[in-house]
């Protein structure tokens, strides 16, 4: 499902990834605001799912995800992680300034027995103030087709809310042990051939 991948051992649009992980999901979102978040333009298939009241609570703003009211959703609900392991997620999240100390910005995953809350942020209407945060999910998350991911709000008013930026899923490919050709074990055995012969003279 993901044919673009980078190794990465630095930044990505400011969020820290492990070191020599490869991407498996980007999301920078940039591209021009909009009513509806759509896929990015590295992984146009990936559209998100948007769960909302009103038609701008889940919205591109400016350059970054916004979600606001009560319940609003954006989810990405079939990130293959086919090939690797030690799945990390990275975001940038900020308060709308409207929020109260009160409201949450949870990120959730499903790990096939239903969903499970990863982080909670809150949000407490500081405006703006983007900060970083990754998260290391279990194995479960590893070798899949189909890892759910969401961002979703807990707030009291239609105007709370939060803004999410450069958005990441990378993994450790996993490691798979080469298979000898034929060839070789008829040459690995004809080694054995000949060291059983010598074996056998020397002890006669």
């Amino acid at each position: 499902m993901f044919k673009w991948k980078v190794a990465s051992t630095a930044f990505i649009w400011g969020v820290a990834l492990p070191a020599c992980a490869d991407i498996i999901f980007a999301d920078s979102f940039t591209r021009r605001s909009s009513n509806t978040v759509g896929a990015p333009l590295e992984y146009p298939s990936e559209d998100w799912r948007e769960t909302n009241r009103q038609t701008n609570d889940v919205a591109i703003v400016r350059g970054r995800l916004q979600l606001r009211d009560r319940g609003a959703t954006a989810a990405q609900l079939d990130l293959s992680t086919a090939g690797f392991e030690n799945i990390v997620l990275s975001y940038r999240w900020a308060p709308l300034a409207q929020s109260d100390p009160t409201d949450r910005l949870l990120v959730r995953w499903n790990d096939g027995t239903g969903l499970v809350t990863l982080a909670t942020h809150q949000l407490c209407g500081r405006g703006n103030l983007f900060q970083s945060n990754s998260i290391s999910f279990s194995s479960m998350a590893s070798n899949r087709s189909d890892v759910e991911v969401r961002f979703t709000l807990v707030v009291n008013a239609a105007n709370e809310g939060a803004l999410i930026d450069n958005v990441v899923l990378s993994g450790d490919r996993i490691a798979i042990m080469a298979i000898p050709e034929p060839s070789v074990f008829a040459v690995m055995l004809a080694g054995l051939t000949v060291l059983a012969s010598v074996v056998r003279r020397k002890n006669r």
